[in-house]
């Protein structure tokens, strides 16, 4: 029994032993691999440490050993610690595994330590103070390290509160590495939560740290800023800011300067504020303001421009005072355009009222400077009652509707205005007075009546009154509206006798001038001869005192030649010839006329020799004269009634000769030569002129006579039958159809008389349908021309037609009125001005007046612009136009305007450069606005762009108010000439000016407005600015020292 329990007991012992051997083994491997798990986990190759370490805790597991447990749990840390900085998934769960399985244990507070630190280096202090609250602090140095770290993580997540209590009892044990970071971050804390004075407390702490010594100057000057201890703030930062060390210094600088600002004293704020800006500072729309500001009150506007022009984006109080300033620095720097747009902008701001009637005022007087008046206008009536500027505004603005040149705007705003002042009724009597002479000068006369009919419902003015009375009289005159026009002009001449300084245009002279015409049109040739009469005498005892050479001139000449003519009228030959001769000695316009007067009147007075050799010379010296036709068939009428028959032919067989196709005489000259050979027994003769009649587009009372003197010459030949044969062979002359076509006609011409024109229309339509040829086929067509060309039809395309149609068939009464309105039609409705040149020229030839041949010239002229690559007729009648002694200034400058467009379009600026000049100085009229645009592109296509922006800016928007498509296209030239230059601000406000303010109706000039304006947009260099703007994370990070 004892043996058996003695080999079971050395079984026993040699089984323990080969455990235990086994064991051994088994740890030595485990050790192994910790160690080399270390190894890999100090070369930082975390995914092969962690497998080592998997491998000793795998082995290390089914050991229940205590000396091994440390083993175990080491390399359990460790795995934890890889698995955290491999960022796997499970990391999170394996750590808090780990300390839950080992706490409280010293290893699981080092775990927790040192995740804790891995996350505090990885910057996220979250995870990071997860893991330090498991970790115990105490007094430690590690302790005091964990506390440190909680009081960062805190501050930097923003926790100020729980930061300050981590941080507070480290602030004050001066013997810990961590007094400085804890007194830094503890006043940093302190500084965000506006608890000043305990924050100064820390940072001067700082202050002997060689670490924070050169941080904390800037937050302490910031805390004297934020309790406005300005004072405080220069004699501690002034100092530090000069240190080349100091952190913030820029910032600091800038505090500075914003203490002086503060106190007002701008001169000694400036350098440390612009020290701030040019040296990294983050600069605010605050800071820029206050550095625009010090600029600004030192006399520095183009440095303060730069800085305020920040601010022109910035909708706020701040923006608006900016703006201001910025309007007031463009002021300062002769740069008014700039500042009306900043003035603008600043008056459409809200925030302080004063700077907004400030800038408004300010923005109107630079508009209406500028003009643009319909800006300043508009400004103006922003004005309530009760701002202080009212006053100024009213005053303002009765002065821009007197001297704007838009006045159908101003007339409508006036129009506007409920309980207008005296005063702006006095501004409205003469602002309708200036529109209806801009409409009378662009041809609308009816429209121009209507306007000074308005002015005088205001005759508070009594030059303004008497003006729009003349203007109303010679309208009505010009429209054959004799009785009214002289009702006008005798108000106008009572009325202006106590008034001096009348336009020439418009004196006495000129109205004594119209009255007389007035009354010559009513057959009172006593009033008409008073009135001609003193317009004479008053133009000479004028003398060089007047300027206009038409007046000296051809009123003066014309005058003379009626005063004449009244005399004549009354028989009175003898005071007729005293006229006449001074017209003729003198060469007044017209004198042929005299001539041929002169030679009628030797006739009356019974010296038909002397009638007859005067009008001799009138033909043989004056040929081309518009008189020579008429005195050739006088001097044949003469010798008839003297019974040289032969004699008479002479004449009359020369003017059939050589003013056949361009007098209307011919079919006269040639029923006096048929009268002249049947007196002299020559039948077949007389026959051979009576037929000539029919061929040269005889009236129908000429064919009527005609044919009444050929049947009694054929009679007289006893040849009937050939009478008949004859007749026959005329178109429309039908025997049987004579009397339908006498009563058709008639009844259509009735209608045209009591201006029923669709019934007359409807009328000649029958009548030239049934008899297209016939004797009153002429009439019939001018008439129906008249009736489509009347206000209540105006198909001016079936006119056109008609009138054509008179042309075509030859000189006649009605062919020079015919070829005006085919000419005009041609040119203003049927947008052929080829064809309008043709008939403008047979309209010319044909005028049987000298102002009817001019206005020809003026037709003809714009014709020959219109018709394109006519630059020899347009030559042609631009000359005749300005040698014209008829002409207006404003004609003049017509002419001139079509030179300088003619050579404008071909390049040749040297010549269109001076025409235009000249329009641009004597013109009102909207080529005056296109002139001056036109010579602004010469300067900026030969890029004198100085000269072009002064151009534009001086001259051309002044004198263009009124005409807002000309206005805008100057805008947009001028931001070509900035662009240019490179000034992109000034390109960009001249485009936006045109796309806020335009008010035209061309689709046209605002699309290229706009498109100019994004495309400057989008090349333009950004504003400059240092302020940032932070991204991505929302933690608070401060520079330390260093």
């Amino acid at each position: 029994m004892n043996l058996w329990k003695g080999i079971l007991s050395c079984l026993l012992i040699f089984t323990a032993f080969g455990l235990r051997a086994q064991q051994t083994t088994v740890y030595t491997e485990a050790n192994l691999a910790y160690h080399r798990g270390v190894d890999f986990y100090n070369q930082h190759i975390y995914g092969l440490a962690q497998k080592e370490f998997r491998s000793a805790i795998d082995l290390l597991r089914p050991v229940n050993e205590p000396e091994w447990e440390a083993l175990k749990n080491d390399a359990e840390l460790y795995y934890a610690k890889c698995a955290v900085r491999l960022d796997q998934p499970e990391a999170e769960k394996i750590t808090l595994d780990f300390l839950r399985e080992n706490a409280p244990a010293p290893i699981a507070s080092q775990a927790a330590l040192e995740i804790g630190d891995y996350y505090f280096e990885q910057k996220d202090y979250k995870e990071a103070l997860s893991y330090y609250d498991m970790a115990p602090d105490g007094s430690s140095a590690a302790g005091e390290e964990i506390r440190f770290k909680k009081g960062y993580s805190y501050f930097v997540t923003k926790n100020f509160s729980r930061a300050k209590a981590e941080l507070a009892p480290l602030k004050e044990n001066a013997r810990s590495e961590w007094y400085y970071p804890a007194n830094y971050y503890y006043g940093c804390c302190s500084f965000f939560e506006e608890k000043y004075d305990d924050a100064a407390r820390s940072f001067v702490r700082c202050e002997k740290s060689d670490k924070y010594k050169q941080v904390v100057p800037y937050y302490i000057a910031q805390i004297y800023a934020n309790k406005k201890q300005y004072d405080q703030v220069i004699s501690y930062g002034a100092m530090k800011a000069q240190d080349s060390g100091i952190r913030n210094r820029a910032e600091l600088n800038q505090l500075v300067g914003q203490a002086y600002f503060e106190k007002g004293d701008y001169a000694k704020a400036l350098p440390y504020l612009e020290y701030a800006a040019t040296n990294g500072a983050r600069l605010r729309p605050a800071d820029y303001y206050q550095l625009g500001y010090s600029q600004y009150r030192n006399g520095y506007y183009k440095a303060a421009i730069d800085n305020f022009e920040q601010l022109g984006k910035q909708d706020s109080l701040l923006g608006q005072n900016g703006l201001y300033h910025l309007g007031d620095c463009y002021i300062r720097t002769g740069n008014k355009f700039n500042a009306r747009t900043a003035f603008g902008q600043a008056a459409n701001l809200n925030y302080d009222q004063t700077v907004k009637e400030d800038a408004l005022i300010n923005y109107a007087k630079l508009s209406y400077e500028l003009k643009y008046d319909r800006d300043a206008i508009n400004a103006l009536q922003r004005f309530p009652a009760g701002s202080r500027y009212y006053e100024d505004a009213q005053a303002l603005m009765s002065e821009v509707f007197l001297n704007t040149r838009d006045y159908d705007r101003a007339v409508s705003t006036l129009e506007g205005i409920k309980n207008r002042t005296p005063k702006l009724n006095a501004t409205y009597q003469q602002v309708t007075y200036n529109r209806g002479v801009q409409l009378y000068q662009n041809g609308q006369k009816e429209e121009a009546r209507r306007y000074f009919n308005k002015s005088l419902d205001q005759p508070i003015d009594k030059r303004t009154a008497a003006l729009s009375s003349f203007w109303l009289g010679s309208i009505a005159n010009e429209t054959q509206e004799w009785n009214i026009s002289k009702q006008h002009m005798m108000t106008f001449l009572n009325n202006a006798r106590n008034i001096n300084n009348l336009p020439e245009e418009s004196s006495i002279l000129m109205g004594q001038y119209v009255q007389g015409y007035n009354y010559l049109k009513l057959d009172d040739y006593k009033n008409a001869l008073a009135n001609f009469k003193a317009c004479v005498e008053g133009i000479r005892r004028a003398g060089n005192q007047i300027q206009s050479d038409q007046i000296k001139k051809s009123i003066l000449g014309d005058a003379v030649l009626r005063a004449g003519d009244c005399h004549f009228k009354t028989k009175k030959y003898a005071d007729a010839l005293a006229y006449y001769n001074e017209a003729v000695n003198k060469q007044y316009d017209g004198f042929e006329y005299a001539l041929y007067q002169k030679a009628i009147i030797r006739g009356l007075q019974g010296s038909q020799v002397d009638k007859a050799v005067a009008l001799e010379s009138l033909v043989e010296r004056y040929p081309n004269s518009r008189y020579a036709d008429e005195s050739l068939l006088e001097l044949g009428n003469t010798y008839l009634e003297m019974g040289k028959l032969g004699e008479a032919t002479i004449p009359l067989r020369k003017l059939v000769s050589d003013y056949r196709g361009r007098s209307p005489l011919i079919n006269q000259a040639l029923m006096q030569l048929g009268i002249i050979s049947f007196r002299q027994g020559n039948y077949t003769a007389a026959a051979n002129y009576y037929k000539q009649v029919f061929s040269n587009n005889p009236e129908a009372s000429q064919a009527r006579d005609a044919l009444a003197l050929l049947q009694e010459t054929y009679q007289e030949m006893g040849r009937p039958d050939e009478y008949l044969a004859f007749l026959e062979t005329v178109p429309g002359y039908k025997v049987s159809n004579n009397s339908r076509d006498s009563i058709i006609y008639q009844s259509a011409e009735y209608q045209y008389q009591n201006r029923k024109f669709q019934q007359a229309i409807d009328g000649f339509t029958n009548y030239l349908t049934k008899y297209p040829t016939g004797p009153n086929s002429l009439d019939a067509y001018y008439y129906r021309a008249e009736s489509y060309s009347a206000d209540e039809i105006r198909k001016f395309d079936m006119a056109f037609k008609d009138y054509a149609a008179v042309v075509s068939r030859g000189p006649s009464k009605f062919y020079p009125r015919a070829a005006e309105k085919a000419a005009l039609l041609s040119l203003n409705y049927e947008n052929n001005p080829a064809s309008a040149l043709e008939y403008a020229r047979k309209w010319e030839e044909s005028a049987l007046s000298d102002a009817s041949r001019f206005s020809a010239q003026l037709t003809a002229l714009e014709a020959a612009y219109k018709s394109g690559n006519n630059s020899v007729a347009v030559n042609e009648y631009a000359n005749k136009v300005n040698s014209s002694p008829m002409a207006s200034v404003e004609q003049y400058a017509i002419a001139n305007f079509y030179i300088g467009k003619m050579a404008f379009d071909r390049g040749d600026y040297a010549r269109a450069y001076p025409a235009l000049q000249s329009v641009a100085e004597n013109s009102t009229t909207e080529n005056m606005a296109e002139s001056y645009h036109l010579m602004a592109q010469i300067l900026y296509r030969q890029k004198k762009y100085e000269d072009a922006e002064d151009l534009i800016a001086n001259k051309a928007n002044k004198s263009s108010a009124g005409y807002d498509d000309w206005i805008a296209r100057n805008l947009i030239l001028l931001s070509d000439v900035y662009l240019d230059q490179g000034d992109r601000n000034s390109a960009s406000a001249a485009l936006e000016a045109v796309l806020e303010n335009y008010n035209g109706r061309n689709q046209a000039v605002m699309d290229q407005a706009r498109k100019k304006y994004e495309a400057l947009g989008g090349t333009a260099a950004p504003a400059k600015t240092n302020q940032t703007t932070g991204k991505g994370s929302n933690l608070l990070e401060l520079e330390e020292g260093g």
